[in-house]
């Protein structure tokens, strides 16, 4: 009787763990899809920057698909609002390069942002644009 219950509890276990992995992939999947349908602003950006670099924009708008997150707009305007010498421009045109050779970059994410901005400043970054972006990446890491 023992074994019959850990058999079945194991079968359970079992089916519920391949149930899970299938359905983040079918959440991933439609998160893709939404943004493809309804691009962001900063998504339209990415799209036409490597657009003008050369890409076909189909191959585009799949780069930046699959790359960007949702409220990406809201993310990059926390930033900028945050950082006065970085625009929105010069964020548009990092994630666009990120996204052209497949590079995560995600916005929520600390150690990521501190490389944007040490990228488009060029220079190294002081106290106080680290504390500024710790705070942004805590704020960003709640709309995820």
């Amino acid at each position: 009787m023992k074994e019959k219950m850990i058999f079945i509890g194991s079968i359970l276990l079992i089916s519920n763990i391949a149930f899970a992995s299938t359905s983040m992939e079918l959440v991933a999947q439609q998160e893709r899809n939404t943004l493809k349908a309804n691009p962001s602003q900063t998504q339209q950006a990415v799209v036409a920057e490597l657009s003008a670099r050369g890409l076909d924009t189909e191959v585009a708008v799949e780069k930046a698909s699959h790359f960007l997150q949702n409220n990406v707009d809201v993310m990059v305007a926390n930033l900028t609002k945050s950082i006065s010498d970085v625009s929105t421009k010069n964020v548009e045109s990092y994630l666009a390069n990120k996204a052209l050779f497949n590079t995560e970059c995600s916005l929520d994410n600390y150690g990521n942002l501190v490389a944007m901005v040490q990228d488009i400043k060029q220079i190294a970054l002081s106290d106080e644009v680290l504390n500024t972006l710790a705070s942004v990446s805590s704020i960003n890491a709640q709309l995820v």
